[in-house]
Protein backbone atom coordinates (compact mmCIF):
# COMPACT_ATOMS: atom_id res chain seq x y z
CA UNK A 1 0.00 0.00 0.00
CA UNK A 2 1.43 3.06 -0.86
CA UNK A 3 0.49 6.58 1.28
CA UNK A 4 1.51 9.73 0.06
CA UNK A 5 -0.01 12.67 1.58
CA UNK A 6 -1.24 15.75 -0.08
CA UNK A 7 -1.15 19.20 1.55
CA UNK A 8 -3.97 21.77 -0.05
CA UNK A 9 -6.85 24.19 0.48
CA UNK A 10 -8.59 22.54 -2.61
CA UNK A 11 -11.97 21.40 -1.43
CA UNK A 12 -12.47 19.34 -4.59
CA UNK A 13 -9.24 17.69 -3.57
CA UNK A 14 -10.34 16.84 0.00
CA UNK A 15 -13.77 15.42 -1.27
CA UNK A 16 -11.95 12.67 -3.60
CA UNK A 17 -9.02 11.93 -0.50
CA UNK A 18 -9.34 8.17 0.92
CA UNK A 19 -8.82 9.47 4.54
CA UNK A 20 -8.35 13.22 5.68
CA UNK A 21 -6.07 14.27 8.60
CA UNK A 22 -6.72 17.99 9.73
CA UNK A 23 -3.75 18.68 11.90
CA UNK A 24 -3.58 22.35 13.63
CA UNK A 25 -1.82 24.23 15.79
CA UNK A 26 -2.85 27.80 16.62
CA UNK A 27 -5.75 29.39 17.87
CA UNK A 28 -9.66 27.65 17.27
CA UNK A 29 -10.73 31.11 15.98
CA UNK A 30 -8.32 32.13 13.90
CA UNK A 31 -8.34 28.81 11.87
CA UNK A 32 -11.98 28.86 12.01
CA UNK A 33 -11.52 32.23 9.95
CA UNK A 34 -9.57 30.48 7.74
CA UNK A 35 -11.50 27.18 7.23
CA UNK A 36 -14.14 29.72 5.90
CA UNK A 37 -12.48 32.08 3.85
CA UNK A 38 -11.33 28.83 1.65
CA UNK A 39 -14.68 27.27 2.05
CA UNK A 40 -13.43 24.15 3.69
CA UNK A 41 -15.95 23.90 6.80
CA UNK A 42 -18.75 22.23 5.21
CA UNK A 43 -16.33 19.92 2.92
CA UNK A 44 -14.67 18.53 6.24
CA UNK A 45 -17.78 18.12 8.40
CA UNK A 46 -19.20 15.57 5.78
CA UNK A 47 -15.93 13.93 5.57
CA UNK A 48 -17.50 10.93 7.83
CA UNK A 49 -20.97 10.91 6.54
CA UNK A 50 -19.28 9.74 3.10
CA UNK A 51 -17.64 7.42 4.93
CA UNK A 52 -14.00 8.75 4.90
CA UNK A 53 -11.80 8.52 7.51
CA UNK A 54 -10.99 12.21 9.03
CA UNK A 55 -8.28 12.23 11.87
CA UNK A 56 -8.19 15.60 13.64
CA UNK A 57 -4.72 16.52 15.35
CA UNK A 58 -4.60 18.92 18.08
CA UNK A 59 -6.38 22.18 17.01
CA UNK A 60 -7.57 19.85 14.54
CA UNK A 61 -9.51 17.54 16.45
CA UNK A 62 -11.22 21.09 18.13
CA UNK A 63 -11.87 22.48 14.92
CA UNK A 64 -14.77 19.75 14.06
CA UNK A 65 -16.49 21.32 16.77
CA UNK A 66 -19.50 23.77 16.60
CA UNK A 67 -17.42 26.06 19.36
CA UNK A 68 -14.57 26.45 21.75
CA UNK A 69 -14.27 27.99 24.52
CA UNK A 70 -10.71 29.26 24.22
CA UNK A 71 -9.72 32.98 24.62
CA UNK A 72 -13.15 33.32 26.69
CA UNK A 73 -12.98 35.02 30.17
CA UNK A 74 -13.83 32.42 33.17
Amino acid sequence: MDLRPTITPDRRVIEQADAVILPGVGAFGDAMETLRRLDLVGVLRDTPSRGVPLLGICLGVQLLMTESQEFRPA
